[in-house]
């Protein structure tokens, strides 16, 4: 049973143009996708987790133009193309950039209007291009988690002046909390949402660098190296909010124990053969026992052919594997 939508994440920070992009794209959608995930980089004010400032981060790869740019090509290939905003706290150089889940602005209105701000500018340019779906955050918890309907629901208005496509969040799953982000999501803020998004990277080794084997993959979603049962609390989810599509908007393994220590960092820090077993092995788990979820995006795939520090693209496996997993039956 294939998933409706198939992809990868592809972050503007590997842009480098559009001929680039139409060649690693290409390559992308010849392993069987039909969908890739834009990530586009926010930016907090000098106070960082306490700024009550949002803006886009402008560099000469993280701009508007270029977003737009990168979304034709997408859709030139007949790619289904949704679009993110990550936070980097203090901006994408600071030591704290990726510690956006804990977000606690002295003014938390002011946050909700300088972040709605921002994401309408950037939905503006995202519909104009194009693209399909607006996923309107990344593992924002302590804003997510928060006594904030009212500001989630003002800017769900904000937000859909602008973009017609459907909305979501991209909520952290499967980490080390108590509670889960998507679990902790008010309900009535999850209700006026179009799609429940899980940025999952579920921990299946039995430390941070044993080999993985496939089958080792596949039962750990069902118990994996916490003893979660990761299936399990999915399909609890979905008996809340039945009627709820939900994707994992972001797919990977993270470097700590019980992950792949290599999954983001290639061959020099790992063995390809672990990370083709994980992908694999998700994907094949997802498609035969999760059929309340609608799509994956596989984290990720540069938008360079010449590769990043993270280019998935350059492993004959693992593009093996990922071709083989996505047509999983």
């Amino acid at each position: 049973m294939a998933l409706k939508t198939e992809g990868y994440v592809m972050p503007m920070w590997s842009y480098a143009g559009p001929a680039a992009a139409q060649q690693a794209m290409s390559a992308a959608k010849a392993t069987g996708i039909n969908s890739v995930e834009i990530d586009f980089n926010f930016t907090t004010g000098p106070a960082k987790f306490q700024s009550n400032t949002v803006s886009i981060e402008t560099n000469t790869k993280n701009t508007l133009s270029n977003l737009s740019e990168a979304i034709g090509v997408a859709k030139s290939l007949g790619l289904s193309v949704w679009v993110k905003p990550q936070l980097q706290v203090g901006g994408s150089g600071d030591p704290d950039h990726g510690n956006w889940a804990f977000m606690a602005p002295t003014d938390p209105k002011a946050w909700f209007q300088s972040y709605t701000a921002a994401l309408k500018t950037m939905g503006a340019t995202a519909q104009a291009a194009g693209a399909d779906h607006f996923i309107l955050t990344n593992e924002l918890r302590s804003m997510t988690n928060g006594p904030y309907v009212a500001e989630w629901t003002q800017l769900f208005q904000e937000v859909r002046g602008v973009f017609k496509g459907p909305i979501g969040f991209n909520a952290g799953a499967f980490w080390s909390y108590s509670k889960q982000e998507y679990e902790g999501i008010p309900a009535a803020v999850v209700n006026q949402l179009d799609f429940m998004g899980l940025s999952a990277y579920p921990r299946f080794g039995t430390d941070a660098t044993t080999t993985q084997s496939l089958a080792q993959v596949q039962a750990g979603w069902s118990k994996d190296y916490t003893g979660r049962n990761t299936l399990g609390e999915i399909q609890t989810w979905q008996a809340q909010y039945p009627t709820k599509p939900l994707y994992f908007t972001e797919l990977g393994s993270p470097d700590t124990a019980g992950g792949y220590n290599g999954y983001q960092k290639g061959a020099a820090h790992g063995n390809y053969q672990d990370m083709a077993n994980y992908l694999l092995g998700s994907l094949a788990v997802i498609q035969t026992n999760a059929p309340q979820v609608k799509g994956a995006f596989v984290y990720e795939w540069s938008m360079s052919p010449t590769g990043g520090t993270w280019d998935v693209s350059a492993s004959p496996i693992v593009t093996s594997a990922l071709t083989k997993g996505w047509a999983y039956a």
